[in-house]
């Protein structure tokens, strides 16, 4: 009996001792140590460093207000978006550096178009109010023609636009708003009325001819020389259109016709009595100056009213 229970302690022992042991194999897992990350410096600011000049939001409106209170509605929205931005441009901020930023004209428009329209709506109303009590448009026409030939160019402009307004068709009064267009410096508007002007009424010669004077300006000498001679042909008359041919023949080196288009030109400055361009021409003819000649642009250019 007794070594019956020796053998079943010795069995007991021997199973604790194999389960002690195959315990005793596992090891905790390590704690993880952890690993400390290298901070960012800080970007260095440099104090003597300019800051880049910005525009705002306020700085475009107060540039549309200025624009919009000089100009009105007598010029485009291309025209206004040039001379906002550059009235933008010219601002100096006080560390001296000009706006410069390559959304300006998105953010421009964004501010004039509706600025513009606003404008336009209450001087339609206002328009309209008068036509009610000034229905002769003969009178608004002649009042306009009146300031061209003043040289009031930016109060010409808008009394065609009017005259526009009222009568699409009108062929005169695009001829004579980009004769203004062109003598402020807007080549592009100018262009567009004169096209205008000719594909209503293609019979004058003097939309041709200040069309020529366009495209010389723009530096198309092709074009020019095409529309002085259309000039020509459908006004015979038109001294200018010939000493502008003229001279464009002489700046290219074709002296024939060049000197043959001066000497027409003499003979109905003569006969109009224009002593100013006669005493030019001859001049001209006697004694070709070495550079490039000018075009004339003062005569010519308003012709006879309907």
């Amino acid at each position: 009996m007794q070594v019956k229970r020796l053998g079943i302690t010795l069995i007991a022992g021997f199973s604790v001792l194999l389960f002690v042991a195959a315990c005793g194999d596992d090891k905790p897992e390590p704690t993880p140590v952890p690993v400390l990350s290298t901070p960012t410096p800080e970007p260095t600011i440099d104090p003597t460093a300019t800051p880049a000049a910005t525009v705002t939001k306020l700085d475009i409106q107060k540039a549309v207000e200025r624009a919009l209170e000089d100009r009105g509605t007598s010029a485009s929205v291309a025209q206004l978006g040039r001379i906002i931005r550059e009235d933008l441009l010219s601002v100096q901020f006080p560390n001296g550096i000009g706006i410069d930023s390559d959304d300006l004209d998105t953010m421009i428009e964004e501010e004039l178009i509706p600025a513009r329209e606003a404008l336009l709506a209450a001087n339609r109303a206002q328009e309209d109010e008068n036509e009610t009590t000034t229905p002769d448009v003969l009178f608004r026409y002649m009042g306009a023609v009146n300031s061209l030939y003043a040289g009031q160019n930016d109060e010409a402009i808008p009394a065609f636009d009017l005259i526009i307004r009222v009568h699409p068709d009108m062929a005169r009064a695009y001829y004579y708003r980009g004769l203004a267009f062109y003598r402020s410096g807007f080549d592009e508007e100018a262009l567009a009325d004169l096209d205008k002007a000719i594909e209503l009424d293609p019979e004058p010669g003097e939309p041709y001819l200040q069309r020529g004077l366009v495209h010389y300006r723009s530096d198309d000498k092709q074009a020019a020389m095409r529309d002085f001679n259309s000039a020509i042909d459908l006004a015979p008359w038109l001294a200018d259109a010939y000493r502008n041919r003229g001279a464009l023949f002489l700046n290219n080196g074709v002296a024939g016709p060049g000197l043959a288009d001066l000497e027409q030109a003499l003979q109905i400055y003569e006969f109009e009595r224009n002593r100013e361009r006669f005493d030019e021409v001859m001049a001209i003819l006697n004694d070709p100056p070495s550079e490039p000649l000018q075009m004339f642009t003062s005569t010519d250019l308003l012709p006879r009213l309907p």
